[in-house]
């Protein structure tokens, strides 16, 4: 697919089939028009539209909380979800799972039929134990700086790593009253990680731990550090509870990011390009997983700057979009689960990774973040 003077994409075929649509406008699909938190804001917001979008043939999890059972498998790798729905529910990479035992967050997306199925996870509270059996119930979704990390298959030192990273910068602007946007800082350079000793769940990924997406700005050693136990810096969960003190105020901020009619995702774009685009393929879906997914964003897309004021022209979305597109020229493709009815793919280029989930051969969901 020849993009304005850029070589021919060769990402996989239904993902290609399905960015293809979005930046040209086709099946119904449209960019909005770009949207600021105000004048200073670091990032802008373009919503992805879809007009007469086919019927649904599933439910985010987020639409029937009450309709799903979630227990402790014993094993710190999986979760068990039971749907109780009577239908097919979507379950979104960065979902965490809390509970009286270790808080665990979904490796990637995928749909669950009725019945019961286990769900894969990473580790997002180090040194709580785990109990087999134990109740769980929806937690909250990840950060993106988490979120990229599971999705990359880097491993669970990498997610460990990533959640440390997370607590470090954000406990340090909690304390400084400084707003640096930690969920999406890039760092100088990679932090080197170890395994830890007694971990059940290291990574069989696509990837290296080495030095994809989890980098921060304190060079860690080893997942196991002192700092931990005293900073809630092991426990990602409680780390979000805590620097969402002012959470009221965030949410007045988020309540003035428009949900656009016939909203389908959004693609969020900062001085640098793109930062992240997802989407459904349906506005039900966008709706119902907004508030959850737009706060996970939040830092970035609210947070101001003094100088250097950063304005995306319309004329530069569409080559802004095909350059972040252009990243998967060169790439991995891996299948991560499915069934006859669904199936989702994890796919990784150059500065890009992010995954995929079709139903009955058509994509429902698609996520892309830069790497960093």
């Amino acid at each position: 697919m020849a993009m304005g003077g850029v070589q021919e994409l060769v990402i996989p075929k239904d993902l290609q089939g399905f960015l293809k649509d979005v930046v040209d406008g086709r099946s119904g699909y449209r960019l909005g028009e770009p949207w600021k938190f105000s004048d200073k804001a670091l990032a802008v917001v373009v919503p992805i539209i879809r007009e007469r979008a086919p019927e649904r043939l599933y439910v985010t999890m987020y639409e029937v909380l009450k309709e799903l059972g979630m227990r402790d498998t014993g094993h710190i790798d999986k979760v068990e979800l039971q749907n109780r729905a009577g239908k097919p529910v979507f379950v979104r990479a960065g979902t965490i799972f809390e509970g009286q035992t270790q808080n665990r967050a979904a490796e990637h997306s995928g749909v669950v039929q009725p019945g019961k199925e286990d769900i894969p996870v990473r580790c997002v509270h180090q040194t709580h134990g785990i109990s087999r059996g134990a109740q769980m119930k929806f937690g909250d979704i990840a950060p993106m700086s988490v979120t990229r990390t599971l999705l990359g298959d880097y491993g669970q030192s990498a997610v460990w790593n990533a959640v440390h990273c997370f607590a470090s910068m954000s406990m340090g602007e909690e304390q400084s009253s400084q707003r640096r946007g930690s969920s999406w800082s890039v760092p100088e350079r990679p932090v080197s990680y170890q395994r830890s000793r007694g971990s059940s769940a290291e990574g069989h990924g696509m990837w290296d731990e080495s030095v994809h997406g989890t980098s921060c700005f304190t060079e860690v050693s080893s997942p196991f550090i002192g700092f931990m136990s005293t900073s809630r810096g092991d426990d990602l969960l409680g780390t979000m509870r805590a620097v969402d003190k002012g959470k009221v105020a965030l949410d007045e901020m988020m309540q003035k990011v428009p949900l656009f009619p016939e909203q389908v995702g959004a693609v969020i774009f900062d001085p640098v390009g793109v930062q992240a685009l997802e989407s459904f393929d349906h506005p039900k879906s966008w709706e119902a997983i907004k508030k959850e997914v737009i706060e996970r964003y939040g830092d970035r897309v609210s947070q101001e700057q003094a100088e250097n004021l950063f304005e995306l022209k319309q004329e530069r979305i569409v080559p802004m979009l095909k350059k972040f597109v252009q990243g998967l020229d060169k790439f991995e493709e891996k299948r991560i689960r499915g069934d006859e009815f669904s199936e989702t793919r994890a796919v990784k280029g150059e500065g890009v990774v992010g995954e995929y989930t079709l139903i009955r051969n058509r994509v429902m969901h698609c996520i892309l973040v830069r790497a960093g």
